[in-house]
């Protein structure tokens, strides 16, 4: 007979919860450019873009000024986040909701899901990093083809 014990009882839990975030994660990330889509005909792109991590900033922040290992930004801070949000939302996340006026939400999806073949290619050539091996490739190409399955 199989005897639960409190390290069984940990693990389970911790598979719960595992397959909960995983699932969360393929939920929001994935309905994102359907959401994109439906939001863009009533409201303009960089509005909606805008207010939907203006909303989830403010719950990070909040949830950070809550956490006791808070430590208020510095100037320094603030002016590397100013420039990152500009270089991702503006331009990454603000480019995507533009152009899903003019192309399908699918396609916006898999043109996104190309990221990781330029950071590769990217940091292989302009970085001088290492040059991508078949392990690399094929994981990219699974990730694409998964990305184009769904």
């Amino acid at each position: 007979m199989h005897k639960v014990t409190k390290t069984n009882q940990n693990a389970r839990r911790f598979s719960i919860l595992l397959i909960a975030a995983f699932a969360a994660v393929y939920i929001f990330w994935g309905s994102t450019y359907l959401a994109i889509k439906y939001a863009i005909e009533t409201l303009p792109p960089f509005l909606m873009a805008g207010s939907r991590f203006i909303f989830a900033g403010s719950i990070l922040y909040v949830w950070a000024r809550l956490s006791k290992d808070y430590e208020k930004p510095s100037f320094k801070h603030w002016r590397t986040s100013f420039i990152v949000g500009t270089l991702l939302l503006l331009g990454g996340n603000g480019g995507v909701v533009l152009a899903q006026h003019y192309i399908s939400s699918s396609l916006a999806a898999l043109l996104v899901a190309t990221e990781p073949f330029w950071i590769v290619l990217l940091s292989w050539l302009w970085l001088k990093g290492t040059r991508p091996n078949w392990k690399v490739a094929f994981g990219l190409l699974i990730g694409f083809v998964g990305v184009y399955l769904l």
